[in-house]
């Protein structure tokens, strides 16, 4: 009685290895040379983005100047809105909405693919690839998102001292984010090297 526990036992084990086994082949073979291109394309995208750090003091400057004008109430409604939709169209204004979309996604990806490494017993690897997008990045990114949403409202509705406001914490969240970016795209690095 106690042989026919052992073989299943034995039989259990075999199983869970042999299915292991697999998954680790098929892993090797092709989630690690997807992941490395995956990798590969967001460096080149971290590479090529505009960096943060040339805009957080021009941003601070405005800021300044917004707090020192006259009442922003003085200007009719009609051109506030129009300046509003002027400032949430700008370029830089949509560069910036922009990075924030990309990094969002580029989070969620990298959570899936450091998953997957935790399970192929490569834990340096998922954690380079976890620490590189971490939740104060992804907090920032929120942040600076809900701060340019009310930039034009705060123009819109001629509050002077909230759009000075929003302008400065914009200008402190870019630079803290931008070395969060950096340490994103060293992690990244490493991740890499690792896996080739």
């Amino acid at each position: 009685m106690l042989s026919k526990k052992i073989i299943a036992l034995l039989v259990l084990i075999v199983v869970v290895v042999g299915g292991y086994a697999g998954y680790y082949a098929y892993a090797t073979t092709v989630s690690v040379p997807q992941d490395l291109k995956v990798i590969n394309d967001e460096l080149n995208s971290v590479n090529n983005t505009t960096s943060f750090s040339s805009y957080p003091d021009q941003i601070d400057q405005e800021g300044n100047q917004i707090k020192n004008l006259p009442s922003l109430t003085l200007i009719p409604s009609s051109q506030r809105q129009a300046l509003a939709n002027q400032l949430k169209n700008d370029s830089s204004i949509t560069q910036i909405n922009s990075t924030i979309t990309e990094l969002q996604q580029n989070i969620t990806a990298n959570q899936e693919i450091a998953n997957r490494y935790d399970l192929l017993m490569k834990g340096d690897v998922a954690n380079d690839i976890r620490s590189a997008y971490t939740p104060e990045l992804a907090y920032n990114m929120n942040q600076m998102a809900e701060i340019t949403n009310n930039m034009s409202t705060d123009l819109q509705n001629g509050n002077n001292t909230a759009l000075a406001n929003d302008y400065h914490q914009l200008a402190q969240l870019m630079r803290s984010t931008q070395q969060l970016i950096d340490t994103a795209q060293t992690k990244l690095q490493d991740a890499k090297e690792k896996l080739s």
